[in-house]
């Protein structure tokens, strides 16, 4: 949990990745992708608002209107929702940098499905920041698959092997 105090109310905002899937199920798209699509600092504190109120536990969660006037009474609201949102996506660096953020490969939904095809425990989605959870869900994909394939482009020979040339004798 990390505490933040916003336009004078203290709050625990969670980090873990539920609050992207909540993120996600509520605004139809994903907090990464939609934080590498901010043009201007407008829409990032548009972003930034919306993303820290899904961070807060839906039984102490404000409503919107209400955490938005408060957010706009803090002159320091968007350098603490870029804490919060980096704490979330375990971030090593500050969000949000549209070319730092691997948008294309982080969809929350498939990551529920990949946790549960590699049979990693459900409840961490609970524990851990989103790049926490998709470097355990990749690191145990790769152990589960003993049949993954390297690919690398044929040679010449193989190609002449494989598809030969129809010549006429």
């Amino acid at each position: 949990m990390i505490y933040l105090e916003i336009g004078g109310t203290g709050f625990r905002f969670d980090p873990a990745a539920v609050s992207a899937v909540r993120y996600r199920a509520r605004y139809g798209e994903s907090p990464v992708a939609a934080l590498a699509r901010c043009r201007d600092g407008r829409e990032e504190e548009r972003l930034l608002l919306r993303i820290c109120h899904m961070m807060l536990h839906p039984a102490v969660r404000p409503e919107l209107p209400e955490f938005a006037r408060l957010c706009r009474r803090d002159g320091a609201f968007v350098r603490k929702g870029r804490q919060a949102v980096g704490a979330l996506l375990a971030a090593e660096r500050r969000m949000p940098q549209g070319e730092n953020v691997p948008a294309k490969e982080v969809d929350e939904y498939e990551l529920l499905a990949l946790m549960a095809a590699a049979r990693v425990d459900m409840g961490l989605i609970y524990e851990l920041p989103l790049f926490h959870l998709v470097s355990v869900v990749n690191r145990l994909g790769a152990l589960l698959d003993p049949d993954r394939k390297e690919y690398r482009p044929m040679t010449r020979e193989e190609r002449a092997a494989l598809y030969p040339r129809n010549r006429k004798g």
